[in-house]
Parts: structure tokens; C-alpha cells; sequence
């Protein structure tokens, strides 16, 4: 049996408290060929660069309650201009102030305004509840453990 490669994921989120707590959630799982990394940097435009260079993949964490703020526009409009795709991980998702569709329209306006092509309009979605350590990438499907994550970070 091959094992499979190493995957590198940057977590950017609004906070470096909920960078930490999302990897701690995601890590342990007894994934072990993922790597998460969390990037301590104070300038966005650094951080967002030294997480290109050394991952294979950037997650942009969203809580569903507060949706895009100005640090995640930032953000989200710095990896667009790296001409890089997010996979856009929406936390809380159960919470009853949550608003999806709220945080998924403005996630699109921020790509739209910063001119997004085509393939980054078209951005993996994986929707997440910390609290019962579930996720999704679809609603029409029961969420029981994290594997659609882990899944969409793969490339499957």
C-alpha cells in the first residue's frame, strides 16, 4: 500500500485564536497526512505570501455568525491578486445567529470586485461545525464526522 503524500494547508482566518482553534479541531482527528499550518504574521500581505510559498493549499475560515470582515476582504482580495484559489471553509454553521448564504455572497463580492477569474468564482466550499466536529460540502448530505474536509484539502 502507498501512502499518500504529505498535504501542507495554511489556515488564514480573522483571527491567529481562530487559526489555533481550527487547527487544533482539524488536527485531531487522526489525519496524518495532513499538515496544518498556522501563519503568524502581522502584515496580511506577508502572511498571505509566506503561505503560498511553503503549502499546498489555502484554507480562508469564515464564521458564519460575522461573515466577510474588512481583515477577510483584505485577505481574500491578497490571494485573489497571487492568482491562488481557497478552498473557503463557512465555521459555525449551526450557530443560530449563523447566515450562510449572507457570508457566501459577500465571499462572492469580495472576488468579483477584486476581479476574480473564472476558476476562483468557482471556489470549494466546505461548510463546518466545530462544536459536533462535523462537515459538509453539500446540505443535502448528513454530516457525520470531518472527511468532506479532509476530502475537498485532497483534491477529491
Amino acid at each position: 500500500v502507498m501512502k499518500e503524500k504529505s498535504v501542507r494547508v495554511a489556515i488564514i482566518a480573522r483571527t491567529e485564536e481562530n487559526e489555533k482553534n481550527f487547527i487544533q479541531l482539524v488536527s485531531n482527528s487522526g489525519e496524518n497526512n495532513i499538515d496544518f499550518l498556522q501563519i503568524v504574521e502581522k502584515n496580511i500581505s506577508e502572511k498571505v505570501q509566506k503561505s503560498i510559498e511553503i503549502s499546498d493549499r489555502i484554507i480562508v475560515l469564515i464564521n458564519s455568525i460575522d461573515g466577510v470582515t474588512p481583515i477577510l476582504s483584505d485577505i481574500i482580495d491578497e490571494i485573489i491578486n497571487q492568482n491562488v484559489t481557497p478552498i473557503f471553509v463557512f465555521n459555525k454553521i449551526f450557530d443560530s445567529n449563523a447566515n450562510i448564504s449572507m457570508a457566501i455572497d459577500e465571499v462572492e463580492h469580495v472576488l468579483v470586485m477584486n476581479n476574480a477569474t473564472d476558476e476562483q468564482l468557482d471556489f470549494p466550499i466546505v461548510y463546518v461545525d466545530d462544536e459536533k466536529r462535523i462537515a459538509t460540502s453539500n446540505f443535502e448530505e448528513e454530516a457525520k464526522d470531518l472527511n468532506a474536509l479532509y476530502n475537498i484539502i485532497r483534491g477529491k
